[in-house]
């Protein structure tokens, strides 16, 4: 069960449909100056292509950081009750 919006837990969930998510995404396509927002791996690969051509490292090593970085958030949250 997600600890922030209280959905069950799958991986598209946890990376790209709960809220926290949501918002890590909003803030890198804001960076990106847009507002498409990926929902799910394969809109990923599309939304990197579309934004940042010509970068494909950054397609494996950023989905790694931002999926990384979300985990971790909510593992402070679920076992350190932190947020």
């Amino acid at each position: 069960m997600c600890l922030c919006c209280h959905k069950d837990e799958t991986l598209v969930h946890l990376f790209f449909d709960c809220t926290v998510a949501k918002c890590v995404w909003g803030c890198i396509a804001y960076t990106l100056g847009t507002d498409f927002v990926p929902q799910s791996l394969w809109q990923y690969f599309v939304w990197v292509r579309r934004f940042l051509p010509g970068l494909k490292t950054i397609f494996v090593e950023g989905l790694g950081a931002v999926c990384w970085a979300i985990w971790k958030t909510r593992n402070a949250v679920c076992f350190k009750k932190k947020v």
